[in-house]
Formats: structure tokens, C-alpha cells, sequence
């Protein structure tokens, strides 16, 4: 029996190998599978690392190009605020300038004024003085008058002038105003342009820094599902060492049934060849009976019934009745004789069969003038006669006696 489990044992151990050898075959397949996929995520990834990268260069190229333009619009705006104010400085100066010439030609009228009347006076109280001094008088006066007149025109000049400077400043200050609200304007711009490229610089970092923590957890997994294949690989190696393992064992096995069968072929052939033995004998034996009847017949002599006797020999019906009650008393140790041997593949067949007790499994030791030569063990029985191995011993012939040990 144990002979018969254990091959269907080993078959089911390699049946289960075999499944767990694909089980971790497709688990490697799924594996390899995901680091390929993990591979092309990784890829993708560097590309979008380094698209943003390139992004980032551009935004702060452009950002550091428009932190140039906005300096350069400072200072523009700078010097035209200076200039503005160095022009608010010389319209003032040339206000007050203006002021003090119109103050000087007002004093100048008052004074034209003042020596008109005193030349009046003059006139009215110096009427009786000479000629010749009063021409001199006249001649001083209008000299002066003259003087002053020619002050008043370059006064009225220096006026107009200053009025012409004063419209010419306040057209450039216009120009000025509206190219500074301009260059205000484009400065608002351009401030709005840096706000906008930092705040999309912050934004592109940010998405750099999640994508570099997304590539470190996917090199992580990608580390993670190398070490997991590399486990799979070595427990693939060893359900492969233990396939062969249970391969070879399979053909052990597989060895070992050729020669069982080649043995029970033997037995076969051995059991046949006794059976055609065994029916010659009983057709002898029925011939002896036969003969030994019309014997008796004819010397009218009552004999017993003949027997045959558990080791094959005629005996009366008296000797067989106590043979059978020796046997019976002997029955428990099973005694029997080895009637086939074959050395080559080390069993016997005995004359003790089922009927007799005898299983398989049971132990028996041959002897030969009471002295022990072998141990066998049954492996299969019949009704009449069984098979043994030789498990120790040799030299066994037929005709040996087997003894069952308890």
C-alpha cells in the first residue's frame, strides 16, 4: 500500500510545483510588465522634467530681459522726474524773474511818471531862468527819458522772452507729464509682466518639485519591484531546483516500477509455470488415487481416505485428522517452503498465501537445518502462494523453509 502512495504522492507534489512555478512565472510576467510600464512613466517624466526645465529658463531668461527693461524704465522715469522737477525749478526762477522785471518796469513807469511831473514842475517854476540852462535841463531829461524807454524795451524783451521760455517749458513739461504717464504705464505693465512670469516661475517650481517627489516614489516602486524580482527570480530557481529534484525522483520512481513489473512478470511466469506443476501433480495425483482404489478394490482391503497433506504428502484420514490439528496448532507461526527463486531480481514465491493468514508486509526468515540463512518481506499475495523480496541474505534455494516472525 505505502508502495502505491508514494507515487501518487510525488505526483502530486510536482503537480503543485508546477503550479506554483506558473503562479510565480505569471506573478515575474505582471512584474516585468510594471517596471516596463514604471520604465516608459519614468521617461515620460524626465521629458516633462525637462520641458519644464527648459520652461523655467525661459521665464526667467524673459524675467531677467523684462527686470532689465523695468530698471531701464526706472531710471528713464527717474531722470525724467529730475528733469521735470529742474524744469519746475527754472519755470519757477523764470516766473520770479518775470516778476521782478515787471516790478522793475513798474518802478520804471512810476519813475518815467514821476520825472515827467517833476520836469513839469521844473518847467512851471523855472520859467524865467535862461535859455541856455533850460536846454540842458531838456537835453538831461530826455536823455534819461530815452535811457529809460530803452530799458523798458529790453525789459519788454527779456518779458517776451521769458514768457516764450515759459510757454516752451510748459509744452516740454507737458510732454514731459505725458511721456512720464506713459513710461508709468509700461512700467505697470512691465511690473505686471515680472508679477505674472514670477508667479508662473513659482507655479512651474512647485509642479518641478511634485514632479521630482512623483519620480523618487516611482524609482522608489521601480527599486522596490527590482528587489521583488529578484526574490521571484531565486524562488523561480529554487521551484526549478526542486522540479528537477522531483523530476529525477519521478524517474526513480519510474525505474523502480519498470523493475516491480518486470518482477511481477517473473512472478507471473514463476506462478504459471507452479500452477501447470501444481496440475500435473494433482492429475498424478488423481492417477494415484485412482490406482490406489482399484488396488483396494481388488484386495478388498478398507483403507483410509487419503489426504494430501499441507506439505504436498499422502497420509491416512487418522494421520491426516491429527496432521491437521498439529497444523492448526502451528498455524500462528506459518511455516512454509520456498518453491521459485530468482537471484536476479532478489525475490521468492512460498507456498503461504492468504488463505493461510499471510499479508503484505509481513516478515519471514529462512532457514535451512534450523539455522537462519535470510529475512524476507511479502509484497504481494495470492490465494495459495506469495511473492517476498530478499531483504537480507542469499543463497536461497527451494525447498528452504519460511518461518512468519511475530
Amino acid at each position: 500500500m505505502k508502495s502505491k502512495l508514494a507515487p501518487l504522492i510525488l505526483i502530486i507534489a510536482i503537480v503543485i510545483s508546477i503550479f506554483f512555478i506558473f503562479r510565480l512565472y505569471s506573478e515575474r510576467q505582471s512584474l516585468i510588465s510594471a517596471v516596463q510600464q514604471l520604465n516608459s512613466d519614468k521617461d515620460s517624466l524626465r521629458e516633462e522634467n525637462t520641458a519644464l526645465k527648459r520652461k523655467i529658463s525661459d521665464y526667467k531668461s524673459q524675467n531677467e530681459s523684462l527686470s532689465s527693461r523695468l530698471e531701464e524704465v526706472t531710471r528713464t522715469l527717474n531722470n525724467l522726474q529730475a528733469e521735470r522737477d529742474n524744469f519746475r525749478g527754472q519755470v519757477d526762477s523764470l516766473q520770479e524773474e518775470n516778476q521782478n522785471l515787471r516790478q522793475q518796469l513798474s518802478q520804471l513807469r512810476s519813475r518815467i511818471s514821476q520825472v515827467s511831473l517833476g520836469t513839469a514842475k521844473k518847467k512851471i517854476s523855472t520859467a524865467g531862468v535862461s535859455g541856455a540852462a533850460s536846454d540842458k535841463y531838456w537835453q538831461d531829461v530826455l536823455r534819461e527819458r530815452a535811457e529809460l524807454k530803452v530799458k523798458v524795451k529790453d525789459l519788454k524783451k527779456k518779458v517776451e522772452g521769458l514768457l516764450l521760455k515759459i510757454s516752451k517749458l510748459k509744452e516740454e513739461k507737458s510732454q514731459v507729464t505725458v511721456e512720464l504717464s506713459g513710461l508709468k504705464k509700461e512700467k505697470a505693465d512691465w511690473q505686471s509682466k515680472l508679477d505674472f512670469n514670477n508667479r508662473t516661475i513659482d507655479l512651474l517650481t512647485k509642479q518641478l518639485i511634485r514632479e521630482r517627489e512623483r519620480s523618487r516614489k516611482v524609482l522608489e516602486e521601480f527599486d522596490s519591484l527590482r528587489r521583488d524580482n529578484i526574490n521571484l527570480r531565486s524562488s523561480l530557481n529554487l521551484a526549478n531546483a526542486q522540479k528537477e529534484k522531483l523530476l529525477a525522483r519521478l524517474k526513480e520512481i519510474d525505474d523502480k516500477k519498470d523493475i516491480l513489473e518486470e518482477k511481477v512478470k517473473n512472478i507471473e511466469m514463476i506462478l504459471k509455470q507452479k500452477s501447470m506443476e501444481l496440475e500435473s501433480l494433482q492429475d498424478q495425483l488423481s492417477s494415484a488415487l485412482s490406482s490406489a482404489k482399484s488396488t483396494s478394490e481388488e484386495k478388498s482391503v478398507e483403507l483410509p481416505p487419503i489426504v494430501v497433506s499441507p506439505e504436498g504428502s499422502f497420509v491416512s484420514s487418522s494421520a491426516s485428522e491429527s496432521t491437521s490439528q498439529d497444523w492448526l496448532s502451528k498455524s500462528p507461526s506459518l511455516e512454509g517452503k520456498i518453491i521459485a527463486v530468482n537471484q536476479k531480481d532478489k525475490f521468492v514465491i512460498i507456498d503461504l498465501g492468504k488463505d493461510a493468514g499471510l499479508k503484505v508486509g509481513d516478515r519471514l526468515e529462512v532457514k535451512r537445518a534450523g539455522k537462519k540463512i535470510a529475512s524476507l518481506a511479502v509484497i504481494e499475495t495470492r490465494k495459495d502462494i506469495s511473492a517476498c523480496d530478499i531483504i537480507a541474505g542469499s543463497n536461497i534455494k527451494e525447498g528452504d523453509q519460511a518461518i512468519r516472525v511475530r
